[in-house]
């Protein structure tokens, strides 16, 4: 091995003179060759079998089937009792869900747009929403917040959940939106 005296030599007497090609050239031509006695080792461990990337799709479903698996069943004929107002102790579910689920388009609130949106709902013989369409509403048509209010009811329709029967029904539901 070369000592420290060439080495501190080259670094401050011929490299400053010379420059540092023929310096490291110097350096290099005077280093004696080393085999490597160690080498620096790993081990490989063997790797998990990669999770399966899910899609958007299938984490829809999947918040879908929690919910589903969690929201309250509701009795069939809930709109005619309503529009009764024979509502049975059973309904409650109903009224909890409607206070949790609903939300005030804030696009109403600005036009201070208030009414009643009907909602025609479309049920399965599983108790699944499979589609709502509006029958009529109170708000003028030319309120800035009234499909905001309309499309709020469709949302909120949706996303309930019915006592499975044997075939399929329909119910018309009121929702009530108002300023208060």
């Amino acid at each position: 091995m070369m000592d420290w005296k060439l080495l501190n030599w080259l670094a401050h007497s011929f490299i400053p003179k010379y420059g540092r090609l023929p310096g490291l050239l110097l350096l290099l031509l005077g280093l004696p060759a080393v085999a490597q006695s160690s080498y620096n080792r790993w081990e490989a461990l063997p790797v998990a079998a990669p999770q399966s990337v899910a899609t958007q799709g299938q984490l829809n479903a999947k918040r879908k089937n929690a919910y589903w698996n969690n929201a309250p069943l509701i009795r069939r004929g809930i709109g005619q009792r309503l529009r009764d107002k024979q509502t049975l102790p059973e309904d409650k579910s109903y009224f909890d869900f409607y206070q949790r689920t609903i939300k005030f388009p804030v696009k109403a609130l600005k036009t201070q747009t208030e009414g009643t949106v009907r909602i025609k709902v479309f049920i399965n013989a599983a108790g699944e929403v499979t589609e709502t369409q509006l029958l009529d509403s109170t708000t003028i048509n030319g309120q800035g917040g009234r499909d905001a209010l309309i499309q709020e009811a469709h949302r909120v329709l949706q996303q309930l959940r019915f006592e499975p029967a044997a075939e399929a029904t329909e119910e018309e539901m009121s929702l009530l939106f108002v300023i208060m």
